[in-house]
């Protein structure tokens, strides 16, 4: 083999490590952002239920199952160590997943109560209906958040968000 061939096989090689190394860096992150949108995909369904009706003992049972997983997200979530020195998108979960909470423990009793007695005036549907516009204001904020966060997660560490 003559030296150029030679050169042309080490820089295809090299070449291949680079992309393999690049690859591997970006796996392990997708795997960290993979990690925490299924947390937030898993408690999404859960608080989902919560509000899909008003059948109190029903909305009891769900409000328990909802309280349990994000205290469980927010157990992970504050385990995980930083990727590679960046916390930022694990930091704006958490924040979501304690508004999350909040909401479980304020709000939710706050509907909850209003729906109690099966009784649904106009007044209720009212109150009931300025909650949720204030849930989805101050969620809109987070949620804006934990976006921008996980995008520049993604940018930083080499791969796309789907």
């Amino acid at each position: 083999m003559d030296a150029r061939k030679l050169g042309t096989v080490v820089v295809i090689v090299v070449a291949a490590i680079v992309v393999y190394f690049l690859n591997y860096r970006g796996a392990g992150a997708r795997e960290y952002n993979d990690k925490i949108v299924n947390l937030q995909l898993e408690t999404a369904k859960k608080i989902g239920a919560l509000f899909s009706g008003f059948d109190v003992n029903r909305m009891e049972r769900q409000h328990e199952e909802a309280t349990t997983a994000i205290q469980n997200a927010l157990s992970t979530l504050r385990a995980m160590e930083p990727y590679d020195g960046d916390s930022e998108f694990r930091d704006a979960a958490i924040a979501a997943f304690e508004f999350y909470d909040s909401v479980c423990q304020s709000e939710y009793f706050q509907m909850r109560d209003l729906v109690a007695d099966g009784d649904a005036t106009d007044e209720k549907i009212d109150t009931l209906k300025a909650i949720a516009a204030d849930i989805q204001e101050r969620e809109s904020a987070i949620d804006a958040r934990v976006h921008a966060a996980q995008a520049a997660f993604a940018k930083k560490h080499g791969f796309e968000v789907r």
